[in-house]
């Protein structure tokens, strides 16, 4: 029986850490057996990550920010091709950051997600490359290459590619601004055939700039001023929350999983 999709399109960017947390819950609330007996049953749950940029201030270690999307660099207090520590980054962003570690560690760790690391010498860069390569996913995704089956719902190469991505940056503390980096771990992934020449052929090429692009656009006509933001079958969006049991008869209850991360003014 062919079952009718559920379309979840979830706003995100990499650098955000309460989009890790609301992606894994996410995850897990579609992989529940709750879920599973009285949506899945009925219903093809499809996630789909979108664009967002949570700084558009940051300069970029291997490219230049496209102008249409990112603040002149001589606007900011940042020199061209030199994004901050995160060191220096998240000192200047939080007046008390280990109270706001305190918070999102403890939600973290019911997630059993791995402790953030906030002042490392890692960069905190513009994360636009990670925007189109997470685009490219979707389009191996929706080209044939993977497929949902029936049964518990199993996420995608897109949300794969995502969780990965996160851990890089938050953990791990890798430059999301690297075409290098992020060549490495798409290929880690099995994108591009595992060749990462192809993968910095293409991070270097315009592919999928307009497609993001426009996708940015629909996300600031649909009013969207924070992440993690969820739009649940093109239309009923509930900012700041994630979805936790969905009726058959599409009456959607959601529950909050914790803040959004603002952007910067």
């Amino acid at each position: 029986m062919n079952k009718p999709e559920l379309l979840i399109e979830v706003y995100t960017d990499v650098m955000c850490p309460w989009c890790w947390c609301g992606e894994t819950q996410l995850q897990k609330t579609l992989q529940s057996q709750e879920f599973e007996k009285e949506i899945g049953a009925y219903m093809k749950p499809v996630v789909q990550l979108k664009p967002y940029i949570l700084d558009t201030r940051l300069p970029a270690t291997s490219f230049d920010p496209p102008s249409e999307q990112y603040d002149p660099i001589e606007s900011t207090d940042y020199t061209k091709g030199k994004p901050p520590t995160k060191r220096e980054y998240y000192s200047k962003k939080f007046t008390s950051l280990d109270a706001f570690d305190a918070k999102i560690s403890a939600r973290a760790k019911e997630l059993d997600l791995p402790a953030f690391v906030w002042l490392s010498d890692g960069k905190v860069g513009a994360t636009w490359l990670v925007h189109r390569l997470l685009w490219y996913a979707l389009q191996q995704e929706q080209s044939g290459g993977e497929s949902q089956t029936d049964g518990k719902y199993q996420p995608g190469i897109q949300e794969r590619l995502m969780q990965r991505l996160y851990k890089a940056f938050h953990v791990e503390s890798q430059d999301m601004s690297d075409v290098n980096v992020l060549a490495n771990l798409a290929c880690e992934m099995k994108l591009f055939e595992g060749d990462e020449e192809k993968a910095k052929q293409w991070l270097k090429s315009d592919q999928g700039e307009y497609e993001v692009g426009l996708a940015l656009e629909i996300g600031v006509r649909n009013g969207i001023q924070s992440i993690p933001f969820t739009i649940i079958q093109d239309g009923s969006d509930h900012s700041s929350q994630v979805l936790n049991h969905v009726s058959v008869q599409a009456v959607f209850m959601m529950t909050s999983y914790t803040d959004s991360f603002f952007a910067l003014a």
